[in-house]
């Protein structure tokens, strides 16, 4: 996945609504698991670091929910991914 891809993702994970988000998430899982921990990772960063230049206000609880199983998931797919190659 490229940076312009990437910053797409965000951008939508973090302004759109949490089904959206969940959605794209998951066909993307389908696609393209390295993508999608990479998307969902970057975008669960994103949104940490703003919470902290709100003074810590822990916000869109949903969607770090939402952002943090599919990045399970992608670890779970690739790890069996590894086992499947050696």
């Amino acid at each position: 996945m490229n940076n312009k891809r990437i910053s797409y993702f965000i951008s939508h994970l973090v302004n759109g609504p949490v089904n959206d988000c969940k959605g794209m998430l998951e066909c993307e899982l389908r696609i393209d698991p390295q993508g999608a921990l990479l998307a969902a990772t970057s975008t669960l960063e994103e949104l940490k670091r703003r919470d902290k230049n709100r003074a810590g206000k822990n916000g869109q609880p949903s969607r770090k929910k939402v952002l943090q199983t599919i990045i399970n998931k992608a670890n779970k797919l690739l790890a069996g991914r590894k086992e499947q190659q050696s």
